[in-house]
């Protein structure tokens, strides 16, 4: 398989003496021209922003998911914040509030735990021993 364009790529903007709007490699060779300084501009930021994860996640969609994953991990815990200061001033959940029925959805972990092993193989042990120490 062949090796894309090492990053970082750069932006060069149009020029009367130049010509148009361009994306160039490290060793400046050109990678592409544009049509407008902001879609070299947008490329370049995609493409060194991207520098290190596999096309092939990319191209799955494996970014907007990772997006997706630790939204709903946030909004877990956000609605988690929500229960401990109901349970501080007396709310629904009486005196007993206990932060394993709710601190952390085990949906929204799982799924952000696939999606970063689908990232990185190795992240897949590294998440397991984690979860391993924290059951201790």
């Amino acid at each position: 398989m062949a090796e894309h364009t090492p990053e970082p790529w750069a932006f060069v903007p149009w020029h009367i003496e130049e010509g148009p709007s361009a994306v160039r490699a490290p060793a400046g060779h050109l990678v592409c021209n544009t049509a407008s300084d902001i879609d070299a501009r947008r490329i370049v930021a995609c493409v060194n922003a991207c520098a290190g994860i596999p096309i092939e996640f990319l191209e799955s969609g494996g970014v907007a998911k990772l997006v997706e994953a630790a939204s709903a991990l946030i909004a877990n815990r956000d609605a988690n914040c929500f229960e401990q200061e109901e349970f501080k001033t007396g709310g629904p959940y009486g005196d007993y509030w206990s932060p394993h029925s709710s601190m952390v959805d085990s949906e929204a972990i799982a799924g952000l735990r696939n999606i970063l092993t689908q990232l990185n193989p190795q992240h897949a042990e590294a998440l397991t021993k984690e979860d391993s120490n924290a059951a201790r």
